[in-house]
């Protein structure tokens, strides 16, 4: 399950919204003396129960023990029980937040219309003949700003193999690669997913280094 998720600094406990849950998912009763708490507003946030969910954020998976709350404005909170042991750095200027396993999760603000990429005319740069690490992209892509989507990407590795951004991508390009899994011949054209978080569009050639597969 994707959803939308709220890094709060100041909850000291982690929710998830619970008509986020499937039917067949157990509540942990909550404990009498922790079955509410006091939302930003000043009202009370009745807790039903907690739940142990992993958590995958970037490239990121970690278990973690959740309150669950009916009718929570927002779909997931990580309070401060998450980030003090996972997250290192929350870069709110460069917009990204920075993992244990050193990944960098663009941080995307509430209202920003997401727009689709869109490409050029097919320019394949081939990969080396040999066996190589490198995911690149088989086609000229220009990427509006403050959009999420989907480009064509090559890689020369064959198999079964986990796809993994370049953190250079987005330090320089604001690019943030989604990692994920792929399976297959050397030279097959796969779609790889993208969220661009700056404020210009992007060209990038046919042929430039996005991220590696191990």
């Amino acid at each position: 399950m994707a959803t939308p998720v709220m890094i709060d600094t100041r909850s000291g406990v982690s929710f998830i919204r619970e008509d986020l849950l499937s039917r067949d998912v157990t509540v942990k009763a909550a404990d009498k003396s922790s079955a509410s708490m006091f939302d930003i507003n000043g009202g009370l946030l009745p807790i039903k129960g907690t739940i142990a969910l992993h958590v995958r954020i970037g490239s990121y998976t970690t278990e973690i023990t959740v309150g669950v709350v009916p009718g929570m404005s927002v779909p997931m909170i990580l309070g401060t029980d998450y980030t003090d042991r996972h997250v290192p750095a929350i870069c709110s200027p460069d917009r990204y937040v920075r993992m244990h396993d050193g990944g960098r999760v663009p941080i995307l603000r509430r209202g920003r219309t997401i727009a689709a990429t869109t490409q050029k005319a097919d320019m394949y740069c081939a990969c080396p003949s040999s066996a190589s690490a490198s995911v690149r992209l088989s086609q000229k892509t220009v990427i509006q700003p403050r959009s999420r989507g989907y480009v064509q990407i090559r890689t020369a590795f064959q198999g079964n193999r986990t796809v993994s951004p370049f953190h250079r991508v987005f330090h320089k390009h604001q690019i943030h690669v989604a990692p994920g899994m792929m399976t297959g011949p050397a030279g097959q054209t796969w779609w790889l997913e993208i969220i661009h978080t700056g404020k210009t569009t992007k060209r990038f050639p046919a042929g430039m280094n996005l991220g590696f597969v191990s």
